[in-house]
């Protein structure tokens, strides 16, 4: 079994030899020849051409990618500009944002104060409206009362007339003719009541007692200015007067 080994791997040793010798006349015969060096001639052109295209080519890609970089960079310019514009935007948006809001809060702060301003001058114009109010009646009622006192002062001068008149006959007439207007009660009643009207809304009642037989002597009276009533007295406390209307268009009686 070794021998028979041994033989191939001689063989295999012989054929590679012979193989080899001849690889050698070939290459031998080829140099001889000039076909190899005309062939890495050719192959070494080849490759110098091969490789000023690549240049070429490399140096236009690269001039083109120059372009295209510049080009970039100027549309990166033109971004970073508008980026820088939005941001300025932005920020002025926020302020004015700001504003606004403050603004807002403003506007709803004096509006509430505004309300509360408009209530209270609405409450104090009412307040005032009723103060003139109060003061017009006040002063109404101050004129009537200045008016009532000088009526009052001038009644015995009206008594002192009435009593003359009553003592020529022992009744009071329907009606007297003074310088103002009197509506007396009529004969019959031991205890009339005399109204004398000086104004369309003023006006004043009398009520008499006839005392000794002559005369009549002023117990009450009533005076009416529009629906405010004053009463008056000499001080006699078991006479009694009548309810009167507030205004005395009809006359009224007394009947004590």
């Amino acid at each position: 079994m070794t021998d028979v080994i041994r033989s191939e791997i001689s063989l295999l040793e012989a054929e590679e030899q012979s193989r080899f010798v001849e690889m050698e006349a070939i290459r031998s015969e080829l140099i001889r020849s000039g076909a190899i060096h005309k062939l890495w001639e050719e192959k070494q052109c080849e490759t110098r051409n091969l490789t000023l295209q690549a240049d070429r080519d490399l140096e236009r890609a690269l001039f083109d990618l120059e372009v295209e970089r510049a080009a970039e960079d100027e549309r990166l310019a033109g971004y970073l500009k508008e980026k820088a514009a939005l941001e300025c935007q932005q920020e002025l948006l926020l302020c004015l944002t700001k504003e606004v809001d403050e603004m807002r809060r403003k506007l709803v702060n004096e509006t509430a104060i505004f309300k509360v301003e408009k209530q209270k001058l609405e409450s104090d114009v009412q307040d005032l409206v009723e103060k003139r109010g109060a003061i017009l009646e006040a002063r109404s009622v101050l004129e009537s009362e200045k008016a009532a006192i000088h009526i009052l002062r001038n009644f015995d001068l009206v008594f002192e007339e009435i009593d003359v008149l009553c003592l020529n006959s022992l009744l009071l007439r329907p009606k007297f003719s003074f310088s103002r207007t009197v509506e007396a009660s009529p004969p019959n009643l031991f205890f009339p009541l005399v109204r004398i009207r000086l104004l369309p809304d003023f006006s004043f009642t009398l009520l008499f007692s006839k005392e000794g037989g002559e005369g009549f002597s002023f117990f009450f009276a009533v005076i009416q200015c529009s629906n405010r009533r004053i009463v008056t007295g000499k001080g006699c406390s078991f006479w009694t007067l009548v309810e009167l209307p507030l205004r005395l268009d009809i006359l009224g009686f007394c009947h004590c």
